[in-house]
């Protein structure tokens, strides 16, 4: 961790309650303005900053029915790194909030008592990006790098807002009383090991066809480049409590090289008509197995892991990070000049920013948007056909499809589309704005893509209406 604010209070090698000489409070007859005076003296920022960095602005917010110390919780600034993770400000944030509240003795006395804990959220709001402020678990599913958060990254001053706040709860039972272990931020990332093990048969037939051109080509040409195949991947993955294996399928875009998909999608979808395991069929069998036991499938998914029968190619769906720096195409070596002679295979996926109201408490965004997008077609006409797909309440490969609300009631008018697109290779596996230009920006010019391979995934996001 490479942060430059360091509080002089106590080595975090040692216990937080160590009755060490400079955390003893004076006595009672101590006059209270030089208590606050020495409370603040005990937070010191170094002159030190390095050259690239950025100013994450702290504001503390508590509950008011305490007596928090102001001084000591006074909003103030510190330096972190460019290439700093973002999932280190976990750790950050939590060390600064821990000797803050060693400083402040009123509260320090209740942690000490084991029969307190300060529960902490942290919310940031990322630059350009009008997502509004994010709790810290989203930000760190969703960036990589702190670098990520800002525009301009080579334009300084940069500047990040950090919200943190603090309640005071009474514990349940009764704890050891270390300081260190009562400062719990709210929130953290779920890591699961995830393995696929192929895909699972979509259902085909009327009004579950895949729709790839959103406008009638009437047989114009034959398909002469790779395509962007819809997948519902099937995932294995152990249970942390029980130790088993769990099934799941999740939504997919399968790239041949690449599978793009959220793995931690667990929603309603995948519980009514698979809730059961069995009606899973594992790859390589034509048919589930009905009549086996759990554990003779737990046997079998085993075997399956052990003896590495996956599919090499795409691998494992992800979801690319975010970054809100300005999408600079030379800076890749990426941008074609001529247009693909068939034109550019553009896979969507949908995510909702909107508040989840009592009217949209039943949205369900299509899944499965497959654009063709040939020469003439701007930025608006690629967001104008997201929208027109989205008004729909149906169901789609026998998944219910409920998006048509956006549309009424309202929240009819009050929402746009902010596009982010994904460059090829060598470019980052990172979505950017797609603010302007064509698509051909985004494409590959390096031999070690293949010529056939113009196909792009990209991002619409549904965003209050500036």
């Amino acid at each position: 961790m490479r942060y430059l604010r360091i509080p002089q209070l106590v080595h975090m090698d040692a216990e937080p309650n160590l009755q060490c000489s400079h955390l003893t409070q004076k006595s009672d007859n101590s006059d209270s303005q030089e208590r606050q005076s020495a409370a603040c003296s005990q937070v010191t920022v170094l002159p030190l900053i390095p050259s690239k960095s950025v100013k994450l602005r702290l504001n503390f917010q508590q509950e008011e029915h305490f007596a928090w110390d102001a001084c000591v919780w006074d909003p103030m600034q510190i330096a972190v790194a460019f290439d700093e993770q973002v999932a280190d400000l976990h750790g950050l944030l939590r060390v600064e909030v821990l000797h803050r509240a060693i400083s402040d003795g009123t509260l320090r006395k209740k942690l000490s008592s084991g029969t307190y804990a300060i529960s902490v959220a942290v919310s940031i709001r990322p630059r350009s990006c009008n997502w509004g402020a994010m709790a810290l678990h989203e930000v760190t599913r969703m960036f990589d790098r702190v670098s990520d958060l800002l525009e301009e990254p080579q334009r300084p001053p940069h500047f990040l807002d950090a919200t943190i706040t603090m309640v005071l709860k009474r514990c349940k039972k009764r704890a050891a009383g270390i300081i260190r272990d009562a400062v719990l931020i709210q929130g953290g990332v779920r890591q699961y090991e995830y393995f696929k093990l192929g895909d699972v048969p979509i259902p085909q037939g009327p009004g579950n066809e895949a729709l790839i051109l959103p406008w009638t080509r009437k047989g114009r040409r034959a398909r002469r480049q790779e395509e962007i195949r819809y997948v519902w991947a099937l995932l294995a993955w152990r249970d942390p409590k029980s130790g088993h294996w769990q099934l799941s399928r999740v939504h997919g875009y399968d790239f041949d090289d690449f599978c793009i998909g959220d793995c931690d999608e667990w929603t309603t979808w995948n519980k009514v008509k698979f809730d059961s395991q069995h009606d899973y069929a594992l790859p390589y069998q034509t048919v589930s197995r009905h009549d086996e036991t759990f554990q003779q499938l737990q046997v079998r998914i085993e075997e399956h892991i052990a003896g590495n029968f996956f599919e090499p190619a795409s691998g494992v769906p992800f979801l690319p990070t975010y970054t809100c720096n300005v999408y600079r195409p030379e800076s890749y070596g990426l941008g074609v000049q001529i247009w693909p002679k068939y034109d550019i295979d553009v896979a969507v996926r949908c995510v909702n920013h909107l508040d989840y109201t009592t009217e949209l408490k039943g949205l369900a965004l299509p899944q499965d948007i497959r654009l063709e997008i040939e020469k003439h077609d701007t930025m608006d006409d690629i967001r104008a056909i997201i929208v027109c797909r989205l008004n729909r309440n149906d169901r789609q490969f026998g998944v219910k499809v409920n998006s048509s609300i956006l549309f009424e009631g309202r929240h009819a008018g009050k929402w746009e589309i902010d596009l982010w697109a994904m460059p090829q290779q060598p470019g980052p596996r990172k979505l950017f704005r797609y603010w302007e230009s064509k698509l051909t920006q985004f494409l590959s010019i390096s031999p070690k893509v293949r010529k056939k391979d113009k196909r792009l995934y990209m991002e619409a996001h549904i965003v209050p209406r500036r």
